[in-house]
């Protein structure tokens, strides 16, 4: 019986519900992404309790997060391509699935090592796919409201980084880490198994009437009707182009202060004397504007387009950061934390909607999973540089000052890509 049959019954159901069924996929993806990222977001509340369990310096310690970062983005970029084969909701079950094996054998750690293997590697690799799913699926059930539909389904990652960290701290301090994380692994798998009952492809699935949504045609097919052959030379056709190798030098800028800010807040308030609570809570900040940034970016960008929209979200990242190495009190680091969160999620949300804009929706999960390599490349530099700079000179300063620079050049390098890309 395959994974389709017990279900299909459930998603037919909610055709007939008075609303449009991608708005039903956009809730689905919503919930994904917010236990995921609540998730991978809680490793910032969780970092010194590793420090000290297996004592370990900043950098060292960093090298978890580091790991995990590399292989969450080259699975992404190796499954996308998968998923464009194959549909996403076999895929979706199956990065559930690694998550909840990576989490539970972090609840029965006895070395560093094995929280390599299972946070960084196994969990790191359902994380992947789970992250492709979330932000590409909607971008196929809509082309009128794209930037919107997508900011409301990757707002689940912001409001996930709002609610988990707290969630997590208090769960730390009532069972411990390793009791905090078996919590973490409950709530994936029911969240994501709810979201496997109801989400599909596209709406040719579920013979759902995309009219309203895409006035200009039916959308493109899915690579999955089309040969490999084909579907490979489509991805090489775009992997090479100058737009999309500019695409994806802004998002390593873009995600560059992210990666930094993700591992090193918590300790960054602790070391300045401003107090570790406030670290997390300036976690919860970024979230809730994240979340901010997704809806007033995803609705503005259909209007103003996206490039431009875009490119504002790396101003509102340099300014947060600024303003947390200017004023090192509490108020000041939750309003930095603010204007950093609602720049970060404008960008996020509309990287998917950028790729469909300017290379179609075709290949968009694997267009989606290799750019996402981008990320890789800053979440792997960028915290262990920052943990080396904290070793080296005792604060995180240096770091935090090029990174805001470097997420700068991103708008701008995204203003060149839509320049280079070719007319659609």
């Amino acid at each position: 019986m395959s994974l389709d049959t017990p279900t299909l019954g459930v998603r037919r159901w909610l055709t007939h519900a008075p609303v449009y069924y991608g708005w039903i996929v956009v809730a689905a993806c919503f919930v994904v992404g917010m236990i995921l990222w609540g998730t991978v977001w809680s490793f910032g509340v969780f970092f010194s309790h590793i420090l000290d369990e297996f004592g370990l310096s900043h950098a060292n310690t960093s090298v978890v997060f580091s790991l995990q970062q590399v292989v969450t983005y080259v699975s992404a970029a190796i499954v996308g391509f998968v998923i464009d084969r194959y549909g996403i909701r076999r895929l979706l079950g199956l990065g559930a699935g690694l998550v909840v094996a990576g989490l539970f054998g972090v609840t029965q750690l006895t070395s560093f090592a094995s929280l390599l293997v299972s946070y960084g590697v196994v969990a790191a690799s359902g994380f992947g796919i789970l992250f492709v799913i979330s932000n590409t699926t909607p971008t196929r059930w809509f082309e009128r409201r794209r930037g919107f539909a997508t900011g409301v389904a990757t707002a689940g990652a912001g409001f996930g980084i709002l609610v988990v960290p707290p969630i997590a701290e208090s769960m730390i301090v009532a069972v411990g880490w390793r009791g905090a994380f078996a919590g973490l692994l409950i709530a994936f798998f029911v969240i994501v198994a709810l979201a496997v009952l109801v989400i599909a492809d596209r709406p040719i699935d579920l013979d759902v009437d995309p009219a309203a949504e895409f006035p200009d045609g039916v959308p493109e097919r899915s690579s999955s009707d089309d040969g490999l052959r084909a579907q490979i030379a489509h991805m090489k056709g775009v992997a090479k182009s100058p737009a999309f190798a500019v695409t994806f030098l802004a998002f390593v800028c873009f995600t560059m202060p992210v990666g930094i800010l993700n591992v090193n807040l918590v300790e960054y308030t602790t070391n300045a004397g401003i107090g570790r609570q406030v670290g997390v809570l300036a976690i919860s900040v970024i979230g809730g504007l994240n979340v901010a940034g997704k809806f007033v970016g995803g609705a503005a960008s259909d209007r103003l387009g996206r490039p431009p929209t875009i490119a504002t979200s790396g101003v509102f990242m340099a300014a947060g950061i600024a303003i947390l190495l200017a004023v090192q009190t509490r108020f000041a680091v939750l309003g930095a934390a603010a204007v950093f969160g609602f720049g970060w999620g404008i960008w996020i949300a509309l990287l998917a909607p950028l790729l469909a804009d300017l290379f179609g929706t075709l290949s968009i999960n694997a267009l989606f999973g290799i750019t996402t390599l981008a990320f890789a490349v800053s979440f792997s530099v960028g915290p262990y540089l920052a943990g080396r700079g904290f070793d080296a000179f005792g604060s995180y300063a240096p770091a935090l000052a090029v990174a805001s620079v470097v997420g700068v050049a991103g708008g701008g390098l995204v203003l060149l890509a839509s320049r280079l890309a070719p007319a659609r």
